[in-house]
């Protein structure tokens, strides 16, 4: 019995485990055991972020991993039907087909979509694979959190957040766009006790949180319009002289050209744009600077979805700077620390030089057409004869998936490695099963979160699934002669789990044995960062918004609108509970509302549409449209149509149709909120699925 482990009754055993989902808690499980098979997951009462309990995907990781739905052994498509077929098979296939695309083209006729979607260290082996293949194409990491982590390098030179637990020392909390109840569970504590401690928390956010019972205000503000109302707080706080002049004049530059470039984003000039009373701008602007002690501000992923997003949250960080609150206690801007996500960079082949062309989110689909289509491809363009998507589902999450699967099809080869036939999986050539969490060694450790953790194998592997590494340690074994790099690197493929997990501890810091017996804070986070007021950036300071950024801010936020003289909605993507984007949508034999393929309204808009609850709605925007079931509830503002996002397409799915592919403004990113569409009721005669 290793030392994870302890002995209860006769047959039963704890084992502790984390999730490996790429969000904010890294929850921290108990795993129990009964006769080698696992019971149930209970959270880690000794863990200081998960104390106990678990968020709603916990338990859908246990369903997913005991899933009839999932794939068990590799399956291989002929002539449109699915085969099961060996590793052995599947293997050969794929090196095959990947030494004639680097003869016939290099490697840029191969296409890496990378697993972007967990925390897990052995999970990034892909990186360091095909990195030793050469110049590969790589799809960029789009989540939203890279829009505020280039804004982060952009204002202090480095990407860096408060721990959670420095919270506590607020006297005034501002939750910006983040629905902490559905994304952020683990949070709440942390919010309850600076509460508890005299702290006002007020939540900006187009739709009213679910945390309500924490929340002393809630700003309903029109959507995308979070920066002018930044900068229009900014304007009260220098007219109102609560700046600090000291921290001002020794840490931060373009302070001259700032002041003159806000000047006159008054509250009244501004009230109309944002969708709230001007006095409730000066309200905020006061509560911030001037609460007798520091003010913190959470930034969420919605208010990261717009072309102008990086600007925004820019203007953000600006609050902070003018009223000097960084690296004081209580104070700051709570987004992400990407140096905590540096673990094991060497390991992974991300802290060497990669040769990667990388492409934008938006820009795949019509790179993939312009090389792959004859009367559009350019005489020095590569086509793309290989592709293979590890753990991640880009035909239901990249925007405009019509084009993109267009796009998809015409590549000749694809693979995916995933536990299930996702979206992209079923329109894949060859799918290979991957291990679930539960069943291979991986250590997790995430940018919004400040412990790392590790991992054993639980249980036997199901069926022929495999750990992802395994299937990039034959690859190296069976390409070796076909990349020099792959060849000097054959001593590093034929190590395993412990070898590379040690070598990580000795780069980090960490004591391995410790970790296994419980996790260990992130070597790589700061509990409070720029303490000392020194930045990264050229001049040692940090920068305020310049003036010409400042006047696309305001330009954008104003043309947040439908162009079209016709009703339209403005079309919010939310993140439902139980699910993370595209993944857990299994079959699930206790279907919620949130598997069921609904738009929401507000009753007011549905009334005058002349639509009723369960209407079947045709949604219309330019790349396209969609049949929805209508709901209706309350708390949806008017103006706005609200879908939960990642429903497969076999469960009706498909919000992505709809939605353009435009590119944020930092970051890699897509504007998924920046979408405005029509509605029409369709009358059931005229039906046709």
């Amino acid at each position: 019995m290793s030392s994870m482990q302890a002995s209860n009754k006769e047959g039963q055993q704890k084992v502790l485990s984390a999730c490996p989902l790429r969000c904010y808690d890294l929850c921290s499980f108990q795993v129990h055991l009964e006769n080698g098979q696992i019971s149930a997951l209970e959270g880690n009462a000794e863990h200081m972020v998960t104390k106990g309990f678990l968020c709603s995907r916990a338990e859908k990781l246990l369903e997913r991993h005991n899933s009839i739905d999932r794939i068990t052994s590799p399956l291989l498509k002929k002539e449109g039907r699915w085969q099961k077929c060996s590793w052995e098979e599947a293997m050969a296939i794929l090196a095959e087909s990947l030494d004639k695309a680097l003869v016939k083209s290099g490697p840029a006729s191969i296409l890496h979509i990378p697993n972007y979607a967990s925390t897990g260290l052995l999970k990034k082996l892909d990186r360091r694979f095909f990195n030793a293949l050469g110049a590969v194409t790589r799809l960029s990491d789009n989540s939203a959190y890279s829009v505020g982590i280039s804004a982060q390098k952009e204002d202090f030179g480095s990407s860096q957040s408060p721990a959670w637990a420095d919270l506590v020392r607020s006297r005034t909390i501002i939750i910006w766009g983040r629905q902490v109840a559905n994304t952020n569970i683990h949070l709440l504590p942390y919010l309850m006790e600076a509460k508890e401690k005299g702290a006002q928390i007020i939540a900006i956010d187009p739709l009213l949180p679910a945390s309500q019972e924490i929340i002393d205000q809630h700003i309903a503000i029109r959507p995308g319009t979070d920066g002018l109302l930044a900068l229009s707080m900014a304007q009260v706080i220098l007219a109102e002289r609560w700046w600090d002049s000291e921290f001002i004049a020794q840490h931060v530059e373009g302070f001259e050209a700032y002041v003159g470039a806000i000047a006159e984003l008054t509250p009244e000039k501004v009230a109309s744009t944002v969708g709230i009373e001007s006095k409730t701008i000066y309200e905020l602007a006061r509560r911030y600077a001037r609460s007798g002690r520091t003010s913190a501000i959470i930034v969420g992923a919605g208010l990261q979805k717009y072309q102008h997003s990086g600007h925004t949250v820019r203007a953000m960080h600006s609050l902070a700077m003018l009223t000097g609150q960084i690296g004081l206690p209580g104070g700051g801007v709570h987004l992400a620390t990407e140096q905590a996500g540096f673990m094991g960079r060497e390991l992974t082949g991300e802290g060497t030089a990669d040769l990667a062309h990388y492409v934008h989110g938006a820009n795949l689909a019509s790179e993939i057409l312009l090389r792959n289509q004859k009367n559009k491809a350019e005489e020095a363009s590569v086509p793309l004869e290989v592709a293979i998507v590890a753990g991640a589902n880009p035909v239901n999450q990249l925007a405009d998936s019509n084009s993109f699967l267009e796009a998809w099809h015409s590549v000749p080869f694809k693979v995916v490695i995933d536990f299930y036939l996702t979206d992209t999986a079923s329109s894949a050539d060859l799918v290979l099963p991957a291990a679930t969490s539960f069943e291979a060694d991986d250590l997790y450790y995430s940018p919004w979160n400040d412990y790392v953790h590790y991992q054993s194998a639980i249980v036997k592997p199901r069926g022929q699934v495999r750990a992802e590494y395994s299937i990039w340690q034959e690859l190296a074994q069976r390409l070796q002669s076909k990349a020099s790099a792959l060849q000097q690197d054959q001593a590093f493929w034929a190590q395993g789990p412990e070898d590379w997990f040690k070598q990580v501890a000795i780069q980090s810091g960490l004591n391995l044995e410790a970790l296994k017996k419980a996790p260990a804070l992130n070597p790589y986070r700061q509990i409070r960062p720029y303490q000392d007021r020194k930045f990264s950036t050229p001049s040692g300071k940090a920068r305020l918004l310049p003036e010409q950024d400042i006047l696309r801010l305001v330009q954008a936020c104003q043309m947040v609108k439908g162009k079209s003289k016709k009703k339209q909605y403005q079309l919010l993507t939310l993140h439902c509970q139980g699910r993370h984007n595209s993944q857990l949508w299994f079959e699930d034999k206790e279907m919620d509302e949130s598997n069921n393929n609904d738009l929401w309204l507000s009753p007011e808009e549905a009334r005058t549409a002349d639509l009723r609850p369960g209407d079947d709605i045709l949604v219309e925007t330019d790349q396209g449209n969609h049949l929805f079931s209508l709901r209706v509830d309350e708390k949806v503002p008017e103006g706005l149509a609200v879908v939960y996002q990642g429903l497969p397409h076999r469960e009706g799915g498909g919000i992505n149709k709809l939605t353009k592919a435009l590119a944020t403004d930092l970051g890699q990113s897509i504007a998924y909120h920046q979408n405005f569409c029509e509605i029409k009721k369709v009358p059931r005669a005229e039906m046709i699925r």
